[in-house]
């Protein structure tokens, strides 16, 4: 059981990958089953929203509900 079963969201956030993040969770593969599974948690589309940012140096392969606006963020420096 996850200390978050019972809890119902309105939105979940994916910011980045952090290495003392993933070595707690057992590896890379387990860290990111632990995320998506916040996404599947996700059951209203109406009301839920998934944010991810798509700035990280590894790709996402969280697993998460294709019916779902996903509004992604990235930064980009500008010279003046």
């Amino acid at each position: 059981m996850c200390r978050c079963d019972y809890v119902d969201f309105d939105v979940a956030v994916f910011t980045n990958i952090m290495k003392d993040k993933v070595d707690a969770a057992g590896g890379i593969t387990q860290y990111l089953d632990t995320q998506g599974s916040l996404f599947l948690k996700l059951q209203d589309p109406n009301r839920q929203r998934a944010v991810v940012n798509t700035d990280g140096q590894l790709p996402l392969p969280l697993v998460m509900p294709s019916t779902y606006i996903y509004l992604t963020c990235q930064v980009q420096l500008r010279e003046n």
